[in-house]
């Protein structure tokens, strides 16, 4: 099995030679794009091992979470109960290679990036590097 650094490392090279071809046919993206895409190239990555406990990006999203929800409390949200219960059924239901290893899930964790920016370059780059990781597990799973 691949380790974290060998799928920021698929991903980084991957999106690279997408963003350089790209690049070549005429389609450059914004200053801003290109360093969004430094940020969510390594985190979508590792994104698909979000499934096992101990994995770099598990850490990362259980803190990023957590925080999430002492603000939330703090500003006396419903939404961070509602987060809460939604982290709990997460951790009972997920299995490794599961749901996060397929290509639903690709296009589904992808998405908001493309709701939130409008940008078709770094939603591509973020499912290119979802993918990247799949292809390393030869673990690709419609649903």
């Amino acid at each position: 099995m691949a380790g974290y650094k060998f799928h920021i490392l698929t991903g980084i090279i991957l999106a690279g030679i997408v963003s350089l071809g790209l690049y070549f046919i005429g389609f450059k993206p914004s200053i801003l794009e290109m360093l969004l895409a430094i940020i969510v190239v390594p985190i979508y990555s590792i994104l698909p091992d979000i499934d096992i406990e101990s994995s770099k990006i598990s850490h990362f999203m259980r803190i990023f979470l957590i925080a999430g929800i002492i603000y939330l409390i703090v500003k006396k949200s419903l939404f961070a109960i509602i987060l809460a219960v939604i982290m709990l059924i997460f951790e009972l239901l997920i299995r490794h290679r599961g749901f996060f290893h397929s290509i639903t899930a690709s296009v589904l964790l992808t998405a908001p990036i493309y709701i939130v920016s409008k940008s078709v370059f770094l939603t591509g780059i973020a499912f290119l590097s979802y993918i990247s990781h799949l292809l390393v597990d030869r673990e690709i799973k419609l649903w």
